[in-house]
């Protein structure tokens, strides 16, 4: 089957202390997304496929010591996925979520508005999301919750393998994994200056496919690829997995 068609509303917030518009931040998610999947479900070349509402962290994936309090993100991640809703996404994944806080209530949001829901954690060294608590905890957090995939991404091979060990032991539900290769050159991470990613060429797809196999092994059903991957490297995991 052909792999979902990602649309993604990052950083779409009302209170995000980093991108503070007036107060219509979340029109962005509808602004920019309907004509979209507009346009994704009139092509006749993908019109059957499945689209995906990607939702980021409030505030930037790689700072949880920003990450809002329980009660405005649950407020503002539903406004987001009420947007995507009505563009007409067929599921939401919440990609590089960083806490458990902020991941339980983009969840409940989700779940709320009757949708699919996936959740990714961006991870760090020793199965840890990058706010630092256990992925295994992070598992269990979302029992309950309606999460369909739980999933690990947006860290170096080895961190997410490792991750992804952690993960397929603490959930008995589908598992997945995308990790990044290379790194972002300065000023900073931020997407406005891509593509300024070095040392990708150390990871070739073949050397991909590797890890992948091992994810594959491990349990996960659901692989994909993160910063730094090319159509290569997706091109080839869609051929031997």
């Amino acid at each position: 089957a052909s792999p979902p068609v990602p649309t993604m509303s990052t950083r779409c917030s009302r209170s995000g202390t980093s991108t503070r518009v007036a107060n219509s931040r979340i029109t962005c998610a509808a602004a920019a997304i309907s004509p979209i999947v507009s346009f994704l479900t009139r092509s006749p070349t993908v019109s059957a496929a499945i689209i995906t509402g990607v939702i980021s962290p409030l505030e930037h994936s790689f700072r949880p010591d920003l990450a809002p309090a329980e009660e405005v993100a649950r407020r503002e991640h539903a406004e987001i996925v009420e947007e995507m809703k009505s563009a007409g996404v067929d599921f939401i994944l919440f990609e590089s979520m960083n806490t458990i806080r902020e991941a339980r209530a983009a969840a409940e949001a989700a779940h709320a508005a009757g949708l699919p829901v996936w959740v990714s954690f961006v991870m760090r060294e020793n199965a840890k999301l990058l706010g630092g608590e256990p992925v295994a905890d992070a598992a269990r957090a979302l029992e309950g919750l309606g999460v369909d995939v739980v999933l690990v991404n947006c860290a170096p091979i080895e961190d997410i393998t490792a991750a992804l060990g952690k993960l397929r032991k603490a959930r008995s539900g589908p598992v997945g994994a995308y990790a990044h290769i290379g790194r972002y050159d300065p000023p900073s991470w931020k997407f406005g200056f891509y593509p300024r990613f070095s040392g990708t060429e150390a990871v070739t797809p073949e050397k991909y496919l590797e890890a992948a196999l091992e994810w594959k092994k491990t349990g996960a059903q659901v692989i994909g690829g993160c910063c730094g991957t090319a159509p290569e490297h997706i091109r080839l995991l869609g051929e031997k997995l």
